[in-house]
């Protein structure tokens, strides 16, 4: 097994032998092709795609290893009973890379639940159409594939487990998914004026200029500091984080007689994705983050949601200089408040250049986007991400809440 798997990791194997005594020996259901016919009224696959699936299904099921390795995997993923990171799942990739079924293997895997995550949708009555678009990443993601490497294939396994399990629904422009919320912030919403600032998590390195120390794999030594946060029976005390996602090196003390605590790390968020099959409108991101209001508390009354949150290339702060105040880009993070995470520029140019150009001095410039980005980095600059957030109670598309409307000083409060 160890050398037949290139990413074989011992922990998720360790119920190989007691499964296969169940495994059973031939018609395994999600490997026939009335199985993947059928799930494609809903992918609405083009023909060519759904022709590449059907050739490395019947591929896996007249081979016994594969035909155990994703029984297995169906297994580990839908009935397992504790809880399942999905950035966790090593989805097989063979050493043995025949007919390269790796690019489809993981998609065979994750669709052996296809039948079950249907059934949720109905239980749960989300409409039909709700349930087609929220499947339609997989035909974005084959299409992309494809247009890299002129075959058709998928590697956002792990990404897609959110949809399998029913995690993540699209509504309109945007997709939302229920998960926990992970930025090493604190947000406080101020009881009188509704004022919001979020305060750093104590211990976290960061540069002068309110970066995460190892952005863009710089471990800067001058000028760095670590973060403090403590709280006694009257107050809050910590490093505020700006609305424009910096960290400053200063301590404010927040009376808790005045402030109350609204988001912290690993409670209940809304997680938004910008599927890549489409442009940025405004209008209708803000249509979007509406119908999630409506759609979650219906469908979904148990997941009481304290945020939308985001984390994203979109999001960081320099494009408020590098591109103009109309852009889709800087009106959608100026929605949102930001803060610094450990990131780099890989998600920009895979984002918008399919990689990073080798040249920058003949990489292309045929968009305003693309043009901003490469004089950037021609003048020594560097990209980066971040996160941000919106308070479920604090929904006002448009006005700009948290960078304009409410903005906080963090330096004098």
């Amino acid at each position: 097994m160890k050398k037949q798997i290139s990413n074989y990791s011992e922990p998720w194997y360790e119920r190989w032998p007691a499964l296969m005594e169940t495994f059973p020996e031939k018609d395994i259901w999600f490997l026939q092709d009335d199985y993947i016919i059928k799930a494609n009224k809903i992918l609405m696959l083009d023909q060519k795609p759904l022709n590449a699936l059907l050739e490395a299904v019947s591929y896996v099921r007249n081979n016994s290893f594969l035909s155990k390795l994703v029984w297995y995997f169906s297994h580990m993923i839908y009935d397992n009973h504790t809880e399942l990171n999905p950035w966790q799942v090593p989805f097989p990739q063979l050493v043995n890379n025949h007919r390269n079924i790796n690019d489809l293997l993981g998609l065979i895997i994750l669709l052996s639940g296809f039948d079950r995550i249907l059934e949720f949708h109905r239980s749960k009555k989300v409409p039909i159409q709700i349930t087609i678009d929220t499947f339609r990443d997989i035909k974005i993601w084959l299409k992309d594939f494809y247009r890299k490497n002129g075959r058709w294939g998928l590697k956002e396994n792990q990404w897609l487990i959110h949809h399998f399990t029913g995690r993540l629904y699209r509504l309109g422009r945007l997709q939302f998914a229920m998960d926990k919320f992970t930025g090493r912030i604190k947000v406080f919403k101020n009881k009188h004026d509704g004022v919001v600032i979020a305060l750093s998590e104590e211990g976290i390195w960061y540069t002068r200029d309110g970066l995460v120390n190892g952005t863009n794999g710089i471990n800067e030594s001058d000028g760095v500091w670590m973060s403090k946060f403590q709280e006694d029976e009257e107050f809050y005390i910590g490093n505020p984080i700006s609305p424009d996602g910096k960290a400053i090196n200063k301590t404010v003390k927040l009376k808790k007689l005045d402030w109350r605590p609204k988001l912290a790390k690993d409670e209940p968020v809304l997680d938004l994705h910008i599927p890549e099959d489409g442009r940025m409108d405004h209008n209708l991101c803000g249509q979007s983050i509406e119908k999630a209001r409506e759609f979650f508390p219906n469908y979904f009354p148990e997941w009481d949601y304290r945020a939308f949150t985001c984390t994203t290339w979109l999001f960081d702060s320099q494009f408020q200089t590098l591109l103009p105040s109309s852009s889709n880009i800087v009106r959608f993070q100026q929605e949102f408040y930001l803060y610094p995470v450990q990131s780099n520029d890989s998600q920009t140019f895979d984002r918008v250049f399919d990689g990073k150009p080798e040249d920058f001095n003949n990489a292309p410039r045929d968009t305003s986007l693309r043009r901003a980005i490469i004089d950037h980095y021609l003048r020594g600059g560097h990209l980066r991400g971040a996160g941000g957030f919106i308070l479920k109670d604090d929904i006002d598309w448009g006005s700009q809440i948290y960078q304009k409307k409410r903005r906080v000083d963090c330096v004098s409060i």
